[in-house]
């Protein structure tokens, strides 16, 4: 069973729930608070994703990518 789950929609962005320990960072850089995170999960607001990939590169844990071109995430 994959713990990779896709944001959704046209964003690339994915997260590898095994990965992400809920820290709230991507959120928090996230420029137009498409991010939510609960106490157990982890989503986005696919409608206001512009998929600038800040919170990629924010992850303190690399639990984000964009697409699938990252080893471990599938696609």
């Amino acid at each position: 069973m994959s713990t990779i789950e896709p944001c959704g929609g046209g964003a690339p962005v994915r997260v590898d729930v095994s990965l992400c320990d809920l820290c709230d960072g991507c959120n928090a850089i996230c420029p137009t608070s498409a991010i939510r995170v609960r106490a157990d999960s982890w989503s986005l607001i696919e409608d206001a994703c512009i998929s600038c990939g800040f919170c990629v590169t924010f992850c303190p844990v690399e639990a984000l990518a964009m697409g699938v071109k990252k080893a471990g995430f599938a696609g």
